[in-house]
């Protein structure tokens, strides 16, 4: 191994010493302290190898901090996970494996229950078309509007508040 290329195998080992990367953000940042982009490429190859750099393993961490921390629907956090690098295969196989562990229903109830105050106001001032975008550009479906009622119901029956008219969205 060249000098050069134990500079760049050292710097990549401190790296993921400090946290685990994916490939795409481990280049990335290799290439900022000016490393050779071969040199990059060679020494990814060899982490992969020795098992110190696994993009499937931290997707899978990652997707399953991403929704218990901020819940994201299926197809917010398929993007999140090839934003990362993952391709869109591996991203798609990620998001099945976590959602087999927790259903979209039990994530989208943690998201209106994180967002209760923005969407019980976007709903009393009839705002559907926010709250349809605001689902949407958390990967939830505007599909999904119809079972909110029913969510903040639940929500607000089990911390004694106010629910909403029986005219509200069905």
């Amino acid at each position: 191994m060249s000098e050069e290329l134990k500079k760049v195998y050292e710097s990549a080992v401190n790296i993921i010493r400090f946290a685990p990367q994916f490939s795409k953000v481990l280049s990335v940042k290799l290439k900022m302290k000016g490393f050779a982009s071969a040199d990059i490429d060679e020494v990814i190859e060899r982490l992969k190898e020795e098992d110190l750099l696994n993009d499937r393993k931290y997707a899978l961490i990652y997707a399953d901090s991403v929704i218990k921390k901020n819940p994201v629907g299926k197809a917010m956090l398929e993007m999140k996970l090839m934003e990362k690098g993952i391709d869109r295969e591996m991203s798609k196989e990620i998001v099945t494996e976590i959602f087999r562990e927790e259903s979209e229903d039990d994530v989208f109830e943690r998201y209106v229950a994180g967002n209760l105050n923005k969407i019980k106001s976007l709903i009393d001032s009839e705002n559907y078309s926010s709250l349809h975008l605001k689902l949407s550009s958390s990967g939830f479906g505007g599909y999904r509007i119809g079972k909110i009622k029913k969510i903040i119901s639940k929500i607000s029956a089990t911390n004694g508040d106010e629910c909403f008219d029986d005219d509200f969205i069905d």
